[in-house]
């Protein structure tokens, strides 16, 4: 089994029946300053802990989910430049 055959393994497992994007994408997206906040506001809900802290971190995520992943994420959501006075 080669690096590809893994990788493609473990898309079609973390996309999970298309419940969730794919984890790569998701993790971009979430990093993404261009990312809408509509899709960072579905990325909050992503399986992944990894992409709900970047998600905590986007400037253009919606307050009402920023506040939802304080629990989780408090440092990265209070060094959200959003949040900045």
């Amino acid at each position: 089994m080669g690096l590809g055959d893994l990788l493609s393994g473990l898309k079609a497992f973390v996309t999970q029946s298309g419940e969730f994007e794919p984890y790569f994408q998701a993790l971009k997206a979430a990093r993404a300053t261009a990312t809408p906040p509509e899709r960072l506001a579905r990325l909050a809900g992503h399986w992944s802990d990894e992409v709900k802290a970047r998600v905590a971190s986007n400037p253009n995520t919606p307050l009402e989910w920023l506040l939802k992943l304080i629990p989780a994420h408090a440092n990265r959501v209070l060094g959200n430049p959003q949040l900045q006075l």
